[in-house]
């Protein structure tokens, strides 16, 4: 007769079976994605009218701050919102990095690498069927870079890719990647891309905009790939860093 394993708790189940390594895993909780879904709107829609409005009634009906300004308290505000509500998220995703930080090393340097090839290829595709508007949201970040630009360089090396890589990529890469990981590229990569030409297609009542959006593809694809090989959402986080640091340098 066979003796039990004393450290077996009979009629106990076992741990469930890790995932193998590199396959995705959601790290973010149901109540954390609802509470993500929900601010969404109000990061992109809501919070830019809030903060113009209150300035504008702040400063008597005269003036609007200078748009640096108007941006740090834009991100500053989104940065706090999600730390609050995604915390846990962030946490276990560190962990995650740190467990394999090899793996998301190896997946920047791939990362930029295909980075490189899709923006040749890029060019290449826009050579042939013609020119592609320059992207008015990369002329404005110049333009209040000249202005400020130790606060512009803090929000696009710091605040903006925490707070865009925890909307979309943790977020909505994170939610679709389970059931589908083509929709979850698709849809990420397009909302990436839009939302940093949107507004100035509004106010200029013009589609013009959006087409300057295809600029955004290759980075967009470049991000949600490593959250998805890494399962980690620093790795999405700390190459939009390096991106938008290596960006602002150029300028």
């Amino acid at each position: 007769m066979d003796q039990q394993n004393n450290n077996q708790t009979p009629g106990a189940q076992p741990p469930p079976a890790p995932k193998p390594r590199g396959e995705f895993q959601n790290l973010m909780t149901r109540g954390e994605k609802i509470a993500g879904w929900i601010y969404l709107p109000v990061h992109v829609l809501l919070l830019p009218l809030l903060l113009s409005s209150i300035f504008y009634a702040l400063s008597g009906g005269s003036e609007l701050p200078d748009g640096v300004t108007l941006n740090v308290w834009y991100y500053l505000i989104g940065l706090i919102v999600l730390l609050a509500l995604q915390f846990r998220f962030f946490r276990e995703s560190y962990h995650v990095l740190v467990r394999d930080l090899r793996r998301a090393l190896l997946t920047m340097v791939i990362g930029y690498g295909i980075l490189v090839v899709c923006n040749v290829a890029l060019n290449l595709i826009v050579q042939i069927f013609g020119s592609l508007p320059g992207s008015p949201n990369d002329d404005a970040v110049e333009s209040l870079a000249q202005i400020d630009n130790r606060r512009m360089a803090a929000i696009g090396v710091i605040m903006a890719p925490i707070v865009e890589e925890a909307l979309f990529r943790g977020m909505i890469f994170g939610s679709i990647r389970p059931k589908s990981r083509v929709a979850a590229y698709v849809v990420s990569i397009v909302l990436f891309s839009i939302y940093h030409v949107w507004q100035y297609a509004v106010a200029d009542l013009s589609l013009l905009p959006l087409v300057s959006a295809v600029a955004y593809v290759p980075i967009s694809f470049v991000l949600a790939f490593c959250y998805d090989r890494t399962n980690s959402i620093w790795t999405p986080i700390f190459f939009h860093m390096f991106y938008n640091a290596l960006a602002l340098s150029l300028r």
